[in-house]
């Protein structure tokens, strides 16, 4: 996954690499920033390992961290 405003968001919010960073961290097999930087999305293969990385994320307060789940 890819945007490319996020390169250039993050030349002057720190926080956006900092929160990509942390998510790689943590196990996401993919990340990225949501269009011009409101939200980052993670993505994981099971619900448990979802639950598992929102509990990290959440314990680094790096922002709000919801969880989702596809039923496909």
């Amino acid at each position: 996954i890819t945007n490319r405003l996020e390169v250039f968001t993050e030349t002057f919010c720190d926080a956006i690499g900092r929160i990509r960073y942390a998510m790689f961290e943590c196990g996401c097999a993919a990340r990225c920033m949501t269009g011009s930087g409101s939200a980052y999305v993670g993505i994981v293969r099971t619900a448990k390992q979802a639950r598992h990385v929102a509990a990290l994320l959440t314990a680094r307060r790096l922002g709000t961290v919801f969880t989702t789940m596809n039923n496909y």
